[in-house]
């Protein structure tokens, strides 16, 4: 008899299987879930700690450019970066001076 009546309220609906949604989403989940893209776990929770795993850190492998024809987009030393040296120089070297006064 249940059955019955459950079967001419859904009538015509499928019910959903255990895995019918498919994966879940970021659209699926209430506005706290957050899934990510692209990710992996770097290690794991012990307690209040994380502790990283270094066979699943990545590993950027770049290319020797010792000898390579093309010039870098920027350059490696600006003017501004020039400047900066040379004042942080001449302040070393008159702290250097100061101190050795005061030492005489």
């Amino acid at each position: 008899m249940l059955t019955n009546v459950l079967c001419m309220f859904l009538r015509g609906r499928r019910a959903p299987r255990k895995g019918f949604y498919g994966m879940m989403s970021r659209k699926r989940g209430n506005k706290h879930y957050y899934k990510g893209f692209n990710n992996s776990n770097l290690g794991r929770h012990a307690g209040r700690v994380y502790h990283l795993d270094e066979n699943k850190l990545p590993v950027y492998v770049a290319p020797d450019l010792q000898g390579f024809a093309l010039r870098p987009y920027v350059e490696n030393t600006s003017a501004a970066e020039t400047q900066f040296r040379q004042f942080y120089q001449a302040r070393k070297a008159s702290i250097a001076n100061t101190a050795e006064a005061g030492n005489q």
